[in-house]
Formats: structure tokens, sequence, C-alpha cells
């Protein structure tokens, strides 16, 4: 216990605006655009033999507040994303609030917030969240005990108090539940264009089976993100990444499938009693 469907391209602008005292906390600015599995492949090769890439992977275990039948906090204005986050060594926990959107040619543009905290932790909590999604899609009602008890397991570490410093609507009497989990494997290397200076990341993210793929780029300072992004994509070019690299298909929705469940369980529980 504790003891305390898209594929993305990103550019991430941090900062330290944010007063997170005992914690970590930044801003970042991302550009997506979703890769097709060629498009992954091909740049994987190249990262890996010319730019010595350095593989690494990770879980998250997102949670959301069921309310009013449906998962609140992913269509709350501003929408907010609360997760677990186990790279196999440290597990954190990370309230995520996106706070500005935008695009600009083939990239959608993503300003978020988000606040971390490291977590002393066993491995059981995440056998219980598996239980849980079993559970859960059985329709069987222990789902329900199980979800209770990882809340009260969330708040005794402190979870849900220090995630309403980033979201107001996080209160200790709201019902908390796992959405979705998935898996990301991670290619990183640094690179420098012009003034420019990214760390970029190409990966895979698996949910349920249903594999994205995206390359991840954070940039430390920029002066102009447009310009930035153009530097960017035409250094992608001259890896010869092309157009028909790109997946233009609309991802599916990650959390859709436990919240149907959820909704059923909680419909079936009402007419039983």
């Amino acid at each position: 216990m504790f003891k305390t469907l898209i594929a993305l391209f990103i550019i991430t602008t941090s900062t330290a605006s944010m007063a997170c005292p005992g914690a970590s906390c930044k801003t970042d600015v991302e550009l997506k655009v979703n890769l097709t599995q060629n498009g992954f492949e091909t740049l994987k090769k190249i990262f890996l033999k010319k730019f010595d890439g350095e593989e690494s992977q990770r879980s998250d275990y997102y949670f959301d507040i069921f309310q009013n039948n449906h998962y609140f906090l992913k269509t709350a204005e501003p929408p907010i994303k609360l997760r677990y986050m186990w790279n196999g060594k440290d597990l954190s926990w990370q309230t995520q609030k996106t706070t500005k959107t935008d695009a600009r040619s083939i990239f959608s543009i993503k300003t978020t917030d988000a606040i971390s905290m490291d977590i002393k932790h066993d491995n059981k909590i995440f056998e219980e969240i598996q239980n849980y999604h079993a559970a859960l899609a059985k329709l069987d009602p222990y789902a329900l005990t199980i979800a209770k008890n990882i809340q009260q397991e969330m708040l005794d570490a402190g979870v849900i108090d220090f995630t309403r410093t980033q979201c107001q609507q996080c209160t200790t009497g709201a019902k908390y539940f796992s959405t979705h989990m998935n898996t990301k494997n991670r290619v990183k290397i640094k690179l420098k264009l012009d003034d420019d200076q990214f760390t970029v990341q190409l990966g895979t993210t698996n949910n349920r089976g249903v594999v994205t793929y995206e390359l991840e780029a954070e940039i430390k300072k920029s002066s102009d993100l447009y310009k930035s992004a153009d530097r960017l994509n035409n250094w992608l070019q001259s890896l010869g990444f092309n157009s028909s690299q790109i997946d233009i298909a609309v991802p599916a929705e990650p959390t859709a499938i436990s919240e149907e469940q959820l909704n059923k369980l909680f419909v079936l529980g009402v007419q039983n009693n």
C-alpha cells in the first residue's frame, strides 16, 4: 500500500513559474502530430543507429472523477489529467491542467501546467488497479469495493490533498476511478538546431493492445515557438520524413470503454437495490 490514443509529436517549453514547494512543477507547450507505424519504425532506426538513442519504458495509470454518469475532469474547463507514472523504479503522481490550445500547420498546440510528487509505495497498488479493471469488465459490483479501497489509499498517501493545489474540483468527497492504463516505450536523443535545443523522444503507447506512435520533443527555450517548430519539421524532412508518415486517423478515446462499463455497473446497482 502507499506509505505517504493519441499519438503525439510534442515540443515542450518548461518553466518553473508555479509555486510548488516540496514538489516538481512546470509549464509545457506541446505541438502534436500523429505518426504511422512506418514513420515510427523509419525514425527509430535512425535514432538508434545515427544518434545513439537511449531507450526507456514507463507505465501510466490514469484517474478521473466519475460524476453524473461520466468522467468529469476530461471534459472540465480547463481539462485536467490525473495519473501515476511508474518507470520500474520510481513512482510519482502528476496533476496536469490544460490552460491553452492553438494550432499551426499540421500541428495542434497545447499549453499545460503540471505538478508532480514522488510516492513511496509497494507494488500492490498496480495489482489492485489491474483487479479493478478485470472486475469492471465483468460488471462485477466488487469493482466498486476495489475502487473505494484504492481511493482510500490515495487519500492516505496525500495524493488527493496534493491534487487540490492544481484542481479545485478534486475534493476529498469526490469519487475517483481508474480510467485506463498504458505503457510507453521511448527512444530519446539530444538535438541542437540553430538556437534551439531539444530533447527528442520517439516512441509507442500501448493502450489495451491498441498501439499508437509518437515523437515528442522538449525545448528548453524558444523566442519564437513557430520558428522552433519549423526548424524541427525541416530537420525531420532532412531525415526522409514525409507527409505519408503522418497518421490522420482520429484516435480512439482511451477512457471510453471503462466509462461505459462503470456507467452500466452503477445502473445495475440502482436496479438491484
